[in-house]
């Protein structure tokens, strides 16, 4: 999760009006300070984005209290939380229902359920897989989100009526939402200050599936003259993904309705190079897909920046990513483009799934 929060662009597209976190049910035994960081670079580079849509955290519980503090500094951008439970307790059940609890209180299955077969009822009136929501858990929060952006539509439209008059925003990403706000105009940044003081999100290629947007990075082919390891070029990538999920009820594996369009790809080859657009911070990270701890191996691999090679990377959040560079170093302008090159003869069986730049 924490690596997609970086590829936003390249994953749901610049031209999106509202961006949703949903990885909350993933966080347990992460600290708060690691979970501030990531939601707020969450919501500030979403902000940033062309478009400057609207962010969400959604919280499975009813723990959305936690993003208090955050919603307070960005909530005038269009900021929200959203939990699952809280209406549902309110209106529904007297509990947190228990994995594989079948109804909401209010209704035992989904609205298309209702004309299933009785096992795919129950199946899909499933609250919660497990930490995970199931069908009718997932109803709620898109139910509960659609009623929000609808009444906005509706306040919109009346504005527009009694003859409010609205200045498009300018497509410049510097005239994002934020303008000039940087994190320390907030009472309490969490943020790194190099990943606050930029105009626009972090470029990425993301070679996982699917991906809505167009990657920033881009793989050097041989015909880029201007790359200075073209003579180490390699034309074959041998490409890997994982196979289709099983996580899904026995019964319903074979629906074409339901299977998983998510799946972890990645590419290798001896030798890799990415050309990476202007950065404005000097962070690189990459990440492979993460078979057999794959960043283990990628901690042996080489890295040049142009043709000068790199210190070794350092571990990095998510496990299956390694930080190539935290800050400008062997980049030392924000003027141009420059090419990460990847030695990988020592790392066996390493696919890379991510290059990111800031």
């Amino acid at each position: 999760m924490f690596n997609q929060v970086w590829c936003l662009r390249h994953l749901v597209g610049d031209d999106v009006d509202f961006t949703i976190y949903t990885w909350t049910y993933f966080e347990a035994g992460k600290t708060d300070i690691r979970l501030n960081t990531i939601h707020e670079a969450f919501v500030r580079w979403s902000l940033l984005m062309d478009r400057a849509p609207a962010p969400t955290l959604l919280y499975a519980t009813t723990d959305g209290s936690k993003s208090a503090e955050l919603h307070k500094q960005y909530a005038k951008f269009g900021f929200n939380v959203v939990s699952i439970l809280r209406g549902v307790l309110k209106h529904g059940l007297a509990e947190r229902p228990a994995w594989g609890v079948v109804g909401d209180g209010k209704h035992t299955t989904t609205r298309y359920g209702e004309n299933e077969t009785e096992a795919r009822k129950k199946s899909l009136g499933v609250m919660y897989r497990n930490w995970h929501p199931g069908p009718l858990g997932f109803q709620v929060a898109a139910d509960a989100y659609a009623w929000r952006l609808a009444k906005a539509a509706l306040k919109a439209i009346a504005q527009l009526e009694q003859g409010t008059t609205y200045t498009p925003k300018p497509a410049l990403v510097t005239t994002s939402a934020l303008g000039e706000s940087k994190c320390a105009d907030f009472d309490k940044p969490t943020m790194k200050k190099s990943w606050c003081d930029v105009d626009e999100p972090p470029n990425c290629m993301m070679h996982q599936l699917p991906a809505w947007g167009r990657p920033q990075i881009q793989y050097a082919t041989k015909s880029d003259t201007l790359n200075p390891m073209v003579d180490r070029f390699v034309a074959e990538l041998e490409e890997k993904v994982n196979p289709d999920s099983n996580l899904i009820p026995r019964d319903e594996r074979d629906l074409p309705k339901c299977k998983h369009f998510d799946h972890c790809r990645g590419y290798r080859a001896n030798f890799m190079t990415y050309r990476l657009p202007r950065m404005q911070s000097g962070v690189i990270k990459v990440c492979c897909v993460h078979w057999d701890k794959c960043h283990e191996r990628l901690l042996q691999a080489s890295f040049y920046l142009d043709s000068k090679k790199l210190p070794p990377p350092k571990p990095d959040e998510p496990e299956k990513c390694v930080l190539v560079e935290d800050k400008f170093e062997v980049a030392t302008s924000t003027g141009g483009h420059f090419y990460l090159s990847i030695d990988m003869a020592k790392a066996p069986n390493v696919y890379i799934s991510h290059v990111i730049a800031l």
